[in-house]
């Protein structure tokens, strides 16, 4: 009898261990997809970069605060979707908190902005389009109408006004977006996107 007791007892503290393990431990967020699409035309934009940064909550003897948790970088295909509705930022960490999204392809308007899950809800941090924002069983979709910029000044201005709010770890994660936007920087003589150091 006893036997079986201990037995019973091993199977339900394992039980909760791993449940402990996979709460504390591994942790995943929601899925993000959409388009990216000329806002003239219509038209899909094939191999403009998208970047996601998850920002997460942390808790302190100090109190809460925010930082850069993870970062995964994906490029339009030719009907310019974008999918990254698998589970994202699996690792060690608090939970997420909210997220910002960069969007860039040469000779278009740069987009960046957050989604914050607070009581501010979706907002810009500039003035880009967002034609549309909607949840599915997949996550969050969205629909991008970026505008052409068609002189060579406009290109230039737009470019030297990238601004990239994260710390070189997390930048580090999305190297092929960074070098494409540093690309565009030194055909107009601009010098790199300045990156935090922390």
């Amino acid at each position: 009898m006893r036997k079986h007791i201990r037995f019973f007892a091993v199977i339900v503290l394992a039980s909760l261990l791993g449940s402990i393990n996979i709460g504390c431990i591994v942790h995943s967020y929601y899925g993000i997809n959409g388009f990216v699409l000329d806002s003239k035309t219509g038209k899909p934009i094939q191999g403009a970069a998208v970047v996601v940064v998850n920002y997460a909550h942390y808790s302190s003897l100090g109190g809460a605060s925010y930082g850069p948790d993870d970062a995964i970088e994906i490029f339009t295909g030719s009907d310019g979707k974008f999918i990254l509705s698998k589970k994202l930022f699996w690792g060690l960490g608090p939970n997420h908190a909210y997220y910002q999204m960069y969007v860039f392809e040469p000779n278009y308007e740069f987009v960046r902005f957050s989604d914050e899950t607070g009581a501010n809800g979706i907002f810009r941090t500039d003035g880009s389009p967002i034609l549309s924002i909607a949840s599915t069983k997949h996550g969050k979709a969205y629909e991008f109408r970026l505008s052409h910029l068609e002189t060579e000044n406009q290109k230039k201005e737009s470019v030297n006004n990238v601004f990239i709010n994260e710390f070189a770890p997390i930048t580090k994660k999305f190297p092929n977006f960074m070098n494409m936007v540093n690309a565009e920087r030194h055909k107009y003589g601009i010098s790199d996107v300045h990156i935090w150091e922390n």
